[in-house]
């Protein structure tokens, strides 16, 4: 199966375009089920159904008060008995069509969930040992995404996230620290993120991480010969070095000595003893698990400008 690229780059949007596309698709989807259950679509109608948690969380938000009044007009015009959960439910679908961005004069609530992203971008500076230069910017952005996102984990409404499978294979240690930041704010919250919605999460720091430190993704070359199982554990410790994406491509030996690494390449990595004229870029062999000191020098150059 062909393999997706992912493209680190920060969006000129509040979300960027990843995380605006995924969120319209799961608005697209809720409001299909909006028209499906609206009041005189069929004679066996289906009333959505609510937890006491599900409902104070609703009749909290501002958009209750339209969601009232719509209901009530509804109600009127199809000559329905009132039904408190289908408010809820417009309520709901209201919060999910909302635009989000913070402002300083915005509720309460909006002022919480700032609070709460600030401090998970805090705690993902602190687990990576990386910081953001322009942290304010970056909440905003988080903000956008994490509100809806929010509300999708709480009444378990589910997201396409195509790029999931790479985000875990390709950048394990970006996607853990990821859901390790996230922790504190599941736990305030009570819900627990997706893989999906975390991965998103993931995305945008890692496109954050690349701009700050003004960095290309990095090209490194993995030699291969007769031990596939040990080339892909090979490839997995070093994608554990570091959080900033690697395009790791793999060379049969024989052609690497042959006519050495090509054009781009900043790192050759070897589980097989080899050696080459001019080892440039360098050449390292390694052997598992990885020493502390190799580690450190590996990851020290994965992470150079």
């Amino acid at each position: 199966m062909p393999s997706r690229r992912l493209r680190w780059r920060r969006r000129s949007t509040p979300a960027g375009r990843c995380l605006t596309a995924t969120s319209t698709r799961a608005t697209a989807n809720f409001c299909s089920i909006t028209c499906s259950t609206a009041p005189g679509k069929n004679r066996l109608q289906q009333h959505p159904r609510f937890d006491a948690v599900q409902r104070d969380w609703l009749r909290q938000k501002p958009e209750q008060q339209a969601a009232a009044w719509l209901h009530q007009a509804c109600n009127r015009l199809f000559n329905q008995p009132p039904q408190a959960d289908e408010r809820d439910f417009l309520a709901l679908t209201f919060t999910l069509l909302k635009n989000h961005s913070y402002h300083s004069n915005d509720s309460a609530q909006e002022q919480r969930l700032m609070t709460a992203i600030d401090s998970m971008v805090e705690r993902f500076q602190q687990l990576s040992d990386m910081a953001f230069s322009n942290k304010a910017e970056l909440v905003s952005q988080l903000f956008a995404h994490l509100a809806p996102a929010l509300e999708r984990c709480r009444f378990a409404i589910g997201i396409d996230n195509m790029l999931l499978e790479d985000v875990v294979r390709k950048y394990p240690r970006l996607m853990r620290t990821t859901q390790e930041a996230l922790k504190p704010l599941e736990q305030e919250y009570g819900v627990h993120f997706s893989n999906e919605e975390a991965g998103l999460v993931a995305i945008s720091f890692g496109a954050w991480l690349m701009q700050d430190n003004a960095l290309q993704e990095k090209q490194v070359l993995l030699l291969t010969l007769d031990n596939p199982q040990l080339e892909e554990e090979v490839e997995y410790q070093i994608r554990e070095l570091t959080l900033l994406p690697l395009n790791i491509k793999y060379l049969p030996l024989s052609d690497y000595l042959r006519g050495g690494a090509p054009q781009g390449v900043m790192l050759v990595i070897t589980p097989y003893a080899a050696v080459h004229n001019e080892p440039h870029p360098p050449l390292i062999y390694t052997e598992l698990p990885l020493e502390n000191r190799q580690r450190q020098a590996i990851r020290a150059l994965l992470e150079a400008p």
